[in-house]
């Protein structure tokens, strides 16, 4: 609004300037009188008040008509978030009003240990537009519970890129492992049905011998992948019950959440009135 100001003034007076050349050239006959030069010479139209009266009034019309394509907004919301508008940062809450463009444009807020929230607006010049985006503060339960359904998602809500990166790696990898596992626990258990056929149909006592080695080994096979497969889940498990108690105890913004002791004299009066104790607790 302040810069408004000055430019409406400096539009005002470039007006009001002209005019008032204007005025004192052609009513005051000040376009006939002859200007003569201080060393000397012939006199000429006195066309110097009527030349800066006309560059005045062009430059007040072109600055009225680039002021008509701006307009004012007034962003409001969490003190000391970051205001970026399209993009790029205009500064920290408390914020001036700023003159922008008319037309849409995209306003986001964000602050260290506080969800981002962001609006699109439409500016326009005559009336303006004024934004209110007051952010979430981001909890320990918030945390632990993103922990919880997808590993690394609460640590990257915790603003931990790397750690978060390193869980979504290691779940992936468990993850693909224990697919494979599952793959290959199939492959085996179809080698194992046809061995446990030829040894059901083996009558000789070399046969059988021969046909029970193959089907023992193909039990073997079989359990191994089973085991493998199983523990890549179970590992995955742990994990992700490790991580949700990771984001939970390692949450860096103690000052959002946790409990609190408030201690407030009671309602009633007199000295003898006990003092209420108040735990707030805040997840």
């Amino acid at each position: 609004m302040i810069h408004q100001t000055r430019f409406a003034h400096t539009v005002t007076g470039c007006a009001v300037f002209g005019r008032a050349v204007f005025v004192e050239v052609f009513r005051n006959g000040g376009y006939n009188r002859p200007w003569r030069k201080p060393y000397g010479g012939s006199s000429m139209p006195r066309l110097f008040p009527i030349f800066s009266a006309v560059f005045f009034m062009a430059v007040a019309g072109a600055a009225g008509l680039a002021s008509a394509q701006e307009g004012t907004l007034v962003v409001h919301g969490t003190e000391g978030a970051t205001v970026r508008i399209d993009g790029k940062i205009a500064g920290t809450i408390p914020l001036s009003p700023l003159n922008l463009a008319k037309g849409k444009h995209s306003i986001t807020l964000s602050r260290a240990g506080f969800r981002s929230a962001g609006e699109r607006v439409y500016l326009r010049s005559i009336h303006g537009a004024t934004v209110v985006l007051y952010l979430e503060p981001k909890t320990r339960k918030g945390a632990a519970l993103r922990n919880l359904a997808f590993p690394g998602w609460g640590s990257l809500y915790n603003g931990k890129r790397r750690e978060a990166l390193g869980y979504l790696a290691l779940q992936t990898a468990l993850a693909a492992y224990a697919i494979d596992q599952n793959r290959r626990f199939g492959d085996n258990r179809n080698v194992y049905d046809e061995a446990e056929s030829r040894y059901a149909a083996a009558v000789g006592a070399a046969e059988i011998e021969e046909t029970r080695a193959e089907r023992d080994a193909a039990y073997d096979d079989l359990s191994s992948s089973e085991t493998k497969r199983n523990g890549a889940i179970y590992a995955a498990a742990i994990i992700q019950l490790l991580s949700a108690v990771d984001g939970w105890y390692r949450f860096p913004f103690a000052g959002n959440d946790g409990a609190r002791i408030v201690l407030a004299p009671s309602i009633g009066g007199g000295d003898t009135s006990p003092a209420a104790l108040a735990i707030r607790f805040r997840f």
